[in-house]
């Protein structure tokens, strides 16, 4: 989710559950609680400006968490982060699906280790590697070019397969 920069680490936490019409006691006790999960509760005061990109990361987290349902988008949802943190967060991502049957969760990551607490991988790394070139040939730059072969190969390619992240990580160690 998109941080408001005019809003500290607990308002932009609690945000959602103030939208919701929550009361703000209730709503900044929540925010806390989700802000603890993810290790930063010591930040509940700061400005966002004062944060170092994997603070930023586990504020956006914590803020997707903080509502007690619905469909969570993560999308490399672990990357500004070391080691230590990338797992806190990998785990209590899944955890908060698992416990909860009201929530759900999509996650786009190239880290194996979180892909690893997965019940489901899509391996999406099927494609050709010049398959953007004969799909859409428009792509100028490599990240460009990753972009919409991924696009491609999620929407239209048969050889995209579910694999196990045992199986992943066997194509991964061998490639």
């Amino acid at each position: 989710p998109l941080l408001l920069p005019e809003l500290d680490v607990l308002e932009n936490t609690a945000l959602p559950l103030l939208l919701d019409g929550m009361g703000s006691e209730s709503a900044f006790e929540s925010a806390r609680s989700a802000l603890s999960a993810v290790g930063i509760e010591d930040l509940a005061g700061r400005d966002l400006r004062s944060l170092s990109g994997g603070q930023h990361q586990r504020v956006a987290v914590a803020r997707a968490l903080v509502r007690p349902a619905g469909v969570v988008l993560a999308d490399e949802p672990t990357a500004s982060l070391d080691r230590t943190n990338a797992d806190r967060v990998g785990w209590l991502l899944v955890d908060q699906v698992r416990s909860n049957p009201q929530r759900a969760l999509l996650l786009a990551t190239h880290d194996l280790a979180v892909a690893g607490l997965c019940d489901r991988v899509v391996d999406l790394t099927m494609m050709p590697s010049n398959c953007c070139r004969t799909t859409c040939g428009s792509c100028a730059g490599s990240s460009i070019r990753a972009t919409c072969r991924s696009t491609f190969r999620a929407r239209f390619c048969r050889k995209a397969r579910t694999s196990s992240p045992s199986a992943m990580a066997a194509r991964k160690r061998s490639s």
